[in-house]
């Protein structure tokens, strides 16, 4: 049994790839295969492989020979041999509808494979690539599992972070509404991934990409330069604003000086720049931090810890740091039972009390009724961000909210 894997590691594999061309390569993923092997243990995790792998070898004798590889833990790579793609069809759908140990569901993508670019094309990306929800099979194998269109935007945004090309990464601004009075305070600077022939791309999008070719830095360097250009030439713009930068650009030594740099160069006043910090890994140099945070806060930078409460973000890091405001992620506003909401009103309040005797200001986003409105006015948070007011728009739409909003 499954010497159709036994005799293909990875390695092998990928040189086997690169004999030949003018065959089907096909991705196959188990969703949340972490959670299964958490919840039955690593043996019945490799229960699931091990069937999946005998279905695969099953098929393999068809007149479509198949060669099979664990390409990561839960992903199993198929090189089809067959130019036809309704033979790929019908052997993808074969081996998903299959009956497993356990209720198990999973993730296909494919791709023809006729020159060698593509091949290392599609091994780079595909990790990543194939995480999408969209390629989650609920009944059968269709067009829109190809991997195609995907690939392409993984290499094209990456490549736009690698050559600091600022034209396809656009800005958008929501504002930041002052609760006591209902002006409009601020905005927060956001970003939107537009190619000129792939399309938009949204951030849940295209970060994930950036972070997976570890370009983050160089990312947050091409934003924060061009939020700077953008609102220095355009007086109609708000002059007070808010952008994100992510743990791993605090954590970088030159992080600071290059920021002070793009201020001084487009003559901004760094006290009306806010610095959210998006904390996504749990172990970090605190004494880097805080020597980064601390250099940008002496000359005049406010600094939010974002999404509060969730993630990694924690009370230590509220003590250990220096932040002047602290930013509510909108999972705080989506609870729908009532005991949830009545403790989840009560750890809001609590939050609240403490930021005030810290003397940080509160901002809470994912606003997006009257209730959520009601919600931060009882509990006095200072500044509102949501739908309810706008959501995040373009230069020019932005420009026409802030002519025509009325309190």
């Amino acid at each position: 049994m499954n010497n159709l894997y036994q005799n293909s590691n990875r390695y092998k594999f990928i040189e086997k790839l690169k004999e030949r061309t003018g065959y089907y390569l096909a991705c196959i993923d188990i969703v949340n295969f972490k959670n299964i092997n958490e919840k039955h243990c690593f043996y019945n995790g490799d229960v699931i492989l091990s069937q999946l792998i005998s279905r695969i070898e099953s098929l393999s004798s068809l007149n479509c020979p198949v060669s099979v590889c664990r390409y990561e833990n839960d992903i199993m790579m198929i090189m089809i041999d067959t130019t036809c793609e309704h033979t790929v069809f019908s052997l993808l759908d074969k081996i998903v509808e299959h009956s497993y140990k356990y209720d198990v569901s999973f993730r296909c993508g494919y791709k023809k494979i006729d020159t060698f670019q593509k091949i290392e094309h599609f091994l780079e990306s595909i990790i990543y690539v194939i995480k999408y929800k969209r390629y989650i099979v609920e009944k059968t194998i269709d067009e829109t599992h190809k991997l195609n269109e995907d690939i392409e935007k993984y290499f094209a945004i990456k490549q736009d972070v690698i050559i600091n090309n600022k034209e396809n990464f656009q800005l958008v601004y929501q504002p930041k509404i002052a609760n006591k009075d209902k002006s409009i305070h601020s905005c927060e600077v956001l970003s939107r991934w537009c190619h000129p022939e792939i399309g938009q791309s949204m951030p849940d999008e295209f970060l994930p990409i950036i972070k997976h070719v570890d370009k983050e830095i160089e990312f947050d360097l091409i934003i924060f330069e061009k939020a700077c250009q953008e609102l220095s030439n355009e007086a109609a713009l708000t002059e007070i604003f808010s952008i994100n930068i992510c743990i791993k650009s605090m954590l970088y030594e030159q992080f600071a000086a290059k920021i002070i740099k793009y201020v001084e160069k487009y003559n901004m006043n760094a006290e009306n720049i806010t610095i959210e910090i998006l904390e996504d890994i749990c172990e970090y140099d605190q004494v880097e931090l805080s020597r980064n945070i601390e250099i940008l806060s002496e000359y005049g930078f406010r600094i939010s810890i974002d999404d509060f409460g969730t993630g990694y973000s924690s009370y230590c890091r509220l003590a250990a740091l220096d932040f002047t405001e602290v930013k509510i992620p909108r999972e705080f506003l989506l609870l729908d039972n009532y005991f949830s909401i009545k403790k989840n009103r009560q750890i809001l309040s609590g939050i609240v009390s403490m930021c005030k005797a810290l003397n940080c200001k509160i901002v809470i986003e994912g606003v997006e009724t009257q209730e959520n409105v009601r919600l931060a006015e009882d509990l006095g948070i200072d500044y509102i961000q949501g739908y309810y007011y706008s959501k995040p728009l373009p230069k020019e739409a932005y420009i026409h909210f802030i002519q025509n909003y009325t309190a």
